[in-house]
């Protein structure tokens, strides 16, 4: 009877157990469920009012707890908070407390954290080549600057400080007016900042919340503002590099890499990880350089498709910026062949940048078993000596495969049988119009399949965008691929053979600049009453500084890279931007922008307008105002200015309602009922997208320098087509009586429906040039 009490008792226990797990497990997948529902959302409140830190994030968390049920939960749930520079945090929430959190008086706007993307010399000396050199050169001015400070806030992967291009040479401490620090991280210390690196920052969390923990990803990372991607100490070294010389790069000597902004200082703030980043992550980076008195921010970071003012936290973070004195720099996207209306960050208080290239090509040859040549583009340091077997993609995929997938070496969706591969170059062709062909990765996987090389048909552009890979490789436009066509189906499989040479550096290319054909495009889908892009600089075959990665080629190649993308072109605007602002502290982000677009050039090195990648002429869609013109930018003549007050003029046009502006400028804001029009902004470009019959436009000048003497401007129409009679009064700007700033007026009459552009250019008898763009769109 013991023994059957004691069987009893233990069951009764088992089930008990058994009872308790599924209540656990069931409590579990409850929370999990709960846990699922939860999304990354940035609340955004607008201006901040000096609140102290303490005070601040207390409140938060106190205006959370209404809607979450306690103050712990509020704690648990926010990720960041905002409330340096900026009020607002961002939390995990489910869309029905978002919804009502947007309900609350002290919110400008609550969504959802977006996810961004990186937009991934010679260049310099091209750019200030082609500036005639009418005033004193960018670099005598820029070695001048370690006396007068000027700090870059740079948003990207972070940076690899033993780089040669951040060395501290001949600059003094640190300015005092700078409040940023130096945090401390794996393999980054504070004695990784110097003179020339003066701060370090890096941001995870909104990451970790939005996509998971940085392990997951599997790939080399720092925990810190170290580079990890290669991508921010290639972008930093080009806005401010140092002078680094004796470099050998393929097969050219003794050249020299450096910055725009040869003594500006770096502030490093790193969003990105794996070449992504989290939105709430870049609004914090916001939130604290502002803070911390940096000049000028550049960032090569962009989304996709037009987004609310009040919903992007690059437009959130960079008005803010506006309001300090702080202009900002972005890269307009690598989305340009999607077609028009793929620009982003179109921000009138940003200056967005488009891709343009060099006079330099990086040639290789592929020589052909019949004796014949194609001519393309590669960075190879050695070719092959003799001649091997030739292949198409196709041919070495397993039975059953889809040829189209197979012939672009799409090796996610095709198996190959690797002891075909063995030996061979390998023939690929690039069919997406995506600047996101991932080369790179296509020829290091038919490396690892025993390939001796690949050559890649690019059926989108000829253009000579390269890419530093493991086994020889040569990109072909369309017309020398039809030569390769011709020779391989003209020749018996197993026949067929050639060589890729080593590649030969050429300079002097014309024309140059020609428009990148991944250049984001106008106009401005969210307001296309304003010009974007607003200026072209170098973003094609850029070499700059890069970290010690497994992607070097060779030992010597360590410090060097080769890359491409609007977010190249970016840092080469903001090392102007920061020269200008070293030489001119109380100019506004406004009169820099100017100084950088009213002075741009849009012909090329052959006295041509500048072409796009398909050999048509380019317009302000592709360039904005034009080519960067380094030597001209730092002596501009005339600016246009516009203050905070007219951005929140432009802000009341697109709020759903006054309040929302009122909240975000924390002032005493009255939103008219009729704000004014995005075209009348005083921005150094003009755009009517419907013109019906005349409108009249007015724009103001400032004179940029004291002295008045000789200040005399005169006005003309250049680089005009199209079917609009454009007027332009008065035609004389006359600086010399003391006035420092006069309006004049562009009066445009349609003749004939379709778009009509061109350029208002005034001039003086000292050779500066202040050029303003306009597009028309006319349908009289």
């Amino acid at each position: 009877m013991k023994h059957t009490t004691m069987l009893f008792i233990q069951f009764l226990s088992l089930l008990i157990i058994i009872a308790s797990v599924d209540g656990l497990m069931s409590n579990s997948s409850s929370s999990h469920a709960s846990t699922r529902q939860h999304k990354h959302y940035i609340v955004y409140m607008g201006k901040c009012l000096s609140l102290d830190a303490e005070v601040a994030i207390q409140a938060n968390h106190e205006m959370l707890s209404s809607y979450v049920g306690s103050v712990v939960e509020a704690r648990n749930r926010i990720v960041h908070h905002y409330h340096k520079s900026f009020r607002g945090f961002s939390a995990m929430l489910t869309p029905k407390e978002v919804s009502e959190l947007k309900k609350h008086d002290q919110v400008v706007s609550a969504f959802k954290s977006p996810i961004y993307t990186l937009q991934t010399t010679r260049s310099w000396q091209f750019l200030t080549e082609n500036s005639k050199g009418y005033f004193s050169g960018l670099f005598d001015r820029a070695s001048q600057t370690k006396n007068v400070d000027v700090i870059i806030g740079h948003f990207d992967s972070g940076i690899w400080p033993e780089s040669p291009s951040f060395q501290p040479r001949d600059l003094g401490d640190v300015p005092r007016y700078f409040r940023g620090e130096c945090v401390p991280g794996d393999s980054f210390t504070p004695a990784s900042c110097s003179r020339k690196i003066v701060g370090a920052r890096y941001y995870y969390q909104g990451y970790e919340r939005s996509i998971g923990p940085l392990e997951r990803n599997g790939g080399l990372f720092f925990r810190s503002a170290r580079d990890d991607y290669g991508h921010g100490t290639h972008t930093a070294s080009t806005a401010a590099g140092t002078f680094v010389g004796g470099i050998q790069y393929e097969d050219k000597s003794g050249l020299m890499a450096r910055g725009g902004g040869v003594n500006a200082r770096l502030a490093v703030y790193k969003v990105t990880w794996f070449d992504t980043c989290d939105g709430s992550d870049v609004l914090k980076a916001f939130d604290d350089a502002i803070h911390d008195n940096v000049d000028v921010i550049t960032m090569s970071l962009g989304g996709r498709g037009p987004v609310s003012y009040f919903e992007d936290p690059f437009s959130i973070g960079s008005f803010h910026a506006y309001e300090n004195g702080i202009l900002v720099v972005a890269a307009g996207g690598n989305y340009g062949l999607q077609g028009s209306g793929t620009i982003c960050n179109t921000a009138p208080w940003v200056i967005t940048v488009a891709a343009s290239s060099v006079d330099r090509e990086f040639v290789s040859t592929i020589q052909l078993g019949n004796g014949g040549a194609v001519v393309g583009y590669g960075l190879n340091p050695s070719g092959h000596n003799d001649f091997v077997p030739l292949i198409f993609g196709s041919e070495a995929a397993v039975a059953g495969s889809s040829v189209d997938l197979a012939n672009q070496c799409n090796y996610q969706e095709v198996t190959y049988d690797a002891s075909v591969v063995r030996g061979k170059i390998v023939v690929c062709v690039s069919k997406e119009a995506s600047f996101q062909d991932d080369s790179w990765s296509k020829a290091n996987f038919l490396a690892q399949g025993g390939a001796v090389g690949m050559i890649l048909i690019d059926t989108t552009a000829d253009f000579n965008l390269v890419y530093q890979v493991s086994i020889p490789t040569c990109r072909i436009g369309p017309d020398q691929a039809a030569i390769l066509r011709n020779y391989m189906q003209s020749t018996r499989a197993g026949s067929r053979i050639a060589k890729i040479s080593g590649t030969f550096t050429t300079s002097g290319t014309k024309p140059a600049p020609v428009m990148a054909p991944f250049s984001g495009k106008g106009p401005n889908m969210l307001t296309p009453d304003l010009i974007k892009p607003d200026i072209a600089a170098p973003g094609s075959n850029i070499i700059a500084s890069y970290p010690v990665l497994d992607r070097s080629i060779r030992a010597d190649a360590y410090y060097f890279f080769t890359d491409s993308g609007t977010s190249m072109a970016a840092p080469h605007v903001a090392g102007v931007a920061a020269v200008i602002k070293a030489f001119n502290r109380n100019w506004s982000p406004a009169a820099i922008k100017s100084a950088l677009m009213t002075s741009a050039i849009s012909v090329d090195n052959t006295g041509h307008p500048i072409q796009d990648a398909g050999g048509k002429q380019a317009t302000p869609y592709d360039f904005g105002s034009g080519q960067l013109n380094p030597d001209h930018a730092i002596s501009p003549g005339l600016i246009y200015d516009f203050t905070v007050d007219d951005v929140i003029d432009f802000l009341c046009y697109h709020a759903s309602n006054a309040n929302q502006v009122a909240i975000m400028a924390r002032g005493v804001v009255k939103c008219s009922k009729q704000p004014p029009f995005p075209f009348q902004l005083n921005y150094p470009s003009m755009s009517l997208l419907h013109l019906d019959t005349y409108m009249e436009l007015q724009r103001t000048l400032t004179l940029a320098q004291e002295d008045t003497t000789n200040q005399i401007y005169k006005s003309v129409v250049t680089n005009y087509y199209g079917n609009v009679h454009v007027d332009v009064y008065p035609r004389v700007l006359d600086f010399s009586t003391g006035t420092r700033r006069q309006t004049y007026t562009v009066k445009f009459t349609p003749l004939a429906p379709g778009f009509a552009t061109g350029d208002i250019t005034w001039s003086n008898n000292l050779g500066q040039v202040v050029k303003t763009p306009f597009v028309v769109n006319a349908f009289g």
